[in-house]
């Protein structure tokens, strides 16, 4: 995949390798299938690093995610179950969950 700076419609900064892959997937949590491939095909192709059963907290909340898929530019892609969700500005995913 290209190096270009590809920005969001909405608010045209530049978007996140997370939210570029939330695009490709027309930010469908449960769609794991594009015209580019698989989610993990999608998301190495943008060199993203991989690893499972990544630990998450929300306050006093604890778990894990099934994968995680973390980029250079600190967004990630966590996997759970047959979902998936990206990470905000803030590095948080699914309701305020963050890496711990």
């Amino acid at each position: 995949m290209s190096e270009t700076k590809i920005k969001c419609p909405k608010c045209e900064k530049p978007m996140t390798s997370a939210e570029k892959v939330a695009d490709i997937f027309d930010d469908d949590g449960m769609n794991f299938d594009s015209d580019l491939g698989s989610l993990e095909e999608v998301c190495l192709a943008l060199d993203g690093d991989y690893d499972d059963n990544v630990p998450w907290i929300n306050d006093d909340r604890k778990g894990y995610y099934d994968q995680v898929f973390l980029f250079s530019d600190g967004s990630y892609v966590a996997v759970s179950g047959c979902a998936w969700d990206i990470s905000d500005e803030d590095g948080c995913a699914w309701d305020g969950s963050s890496l711990a």
